[in-house]
């Protein structure tokens, strides 16, 4: 397995790994049901964008991409500048507060600096190639290995949103403790619950001068 930084010749794997596992089996994506044209608008801009600002790593088994993982900036998503859309975001709206609701928290970090902070927002690999550890060498090389970019960023806090189990696993052996946890049924965003019917618990990660 190789894993590199990922340039504009990777941006269609990346695409198809994103809106056909991504996008498909990660719970909170398919709770929301968005339209796959909405969806793939904004992976072509996060993939462009990330690309560019070299925010995406990727692991190669041959020529073949299997996985990818992105990070960005806490304060600098890569969402930022992306043209709004009134009906998309009506759809995201009770993402937006169940994420609001988990990094409220971090507020009660005694020494947290969300200046110091950047977050990985995504990881994902091919079905099969999955189970052979590509999703944590990833994450572990973004934290153990991007060190010219986290020196020059000063950054001292990494978070991640986990939204199921194997990335909870996953994250607690790179050194990540939960900070906050919620059930799926107890989240409510005006009243409705998109969520209900998923299983599990979806927590906030977080590791500290990594």
């Amino acid at each position: 397995m190789n894993i590199s930084i990922a340039n504009s010749d990777d941006s269609k794997e990346i695409l198809g790994i994103m809106m056909s596992v991504f996008a498909k089996t990660e719970p909170t994506s398919m709770a929301l049901n968005i339209p796959d044209e909405h969806y793939r608008r904004y992976a072509e801009y996060i993939i462009d964008k990330g690309i560019y600002q070299q925010q995406i790593f990727i692991a190669k088994n041959d020529k073949v991409i299997t996985g990818y993982a992105i990070w960005e900036d806490y304060e600098e998503p890569l969402v930022l500048g992306l043209p709004p859309n009134k009906d998309i975001y009506k759809m995201i709206e009770p993402e937006l507060e169940f994420v609001n609701l988990l990094e409220n928290e971090l507020d009660n970090i005694i020494d947290f600096d969300k200046s110091k902070c950047m977050r990985i927002s995504q990881a994902a690999v091919l079905p099969h190639y999955q189970g052979q550890g590509i999703a944590k060498a990833l994450i572990n090389f973004i934290i153990k290995e991007n060190s010219i970019i986290i020196s020059e960023k000063n950054y001292k806090f990494v978070i991640a949103d986990c939204t199921v189990e194997n990335s909870f696993t996953i994250l607690n052996k790179l050194g990540f403790d939960s900070i906050i946890e919620i059930n799926y049924v107890d989240f409510t965003c005006n009243g409705f619950n998109p969520y209900k019917n998923l299983n599990g618990i979806r927590r906030l990660m977080l590791k500290k001068n990594f």
